[in-house]
């Protein structure tokens, strides 16, 4: 069973979320190259759920936690979305302002930041978004209706 941690990167300027550009596919988990997605990571055996996003926020946007100014990481429910595959723990946090991520993984490109309703639009997005981006909106802690 994989455990992975999904972070929703909010600019606290814009209100508008980190979104990731997939290059690579896994059809065990149903990704292919092209979907939309936020940073998503797989937490390695032995890590802890804050030591995942630190590894995430360095490889998948391409910065140490240290050098963005972060609010606190909140931590919403784990839920399972491949039966018997995989389950994703809920991050989030704000940065102050949206910012140009390199990222240091060579599965993945920049795509922009997005408001999350309009990223639940698009068409083509990894299965973990919705669930995820839906359960987030519900939690109504930034500011979104």
């Amino acid at each position: 069973m994989l455990l992975g941690v999904g972070l929703i990167l909010i600019a606290e300027e814009t209100g508008r979320i980190l979104v990731l550009k997939e290059l690579k596919s896994k059809p065990i988990i149903q990704k292919q190259a092209g979907m939309l997605s936020f940073p998503l990571e797989t937490v390695k055996k032995g890590e802890g759920k804050y030591d995942a996003v630190k590894r995430l926020l360095l490889e998948e946007v391409g910065v140490d936690i240290s050098i963005i100014s972060l609010g606190p990481i909140f931590f919403g429910g784990t839920m399972e979305i491949f039966t018997q595959i995989a389950y994703t723990i809920q991050a989030y946090a704000l940065c102050k302002q949206e910012f140009v991520v390199t990222p240091n993984d060579t599965d993945i490109e920049f795509y922009g930041w997005m408001n999350p309703k309009d990223l639940l639009k698009c068409q083509f997005i990894r299965a973990e978004v919705p669930p995820i981006i839906n359960l987030f909106l519900s939690k109504k802690r930034f500011g979104y209706n």
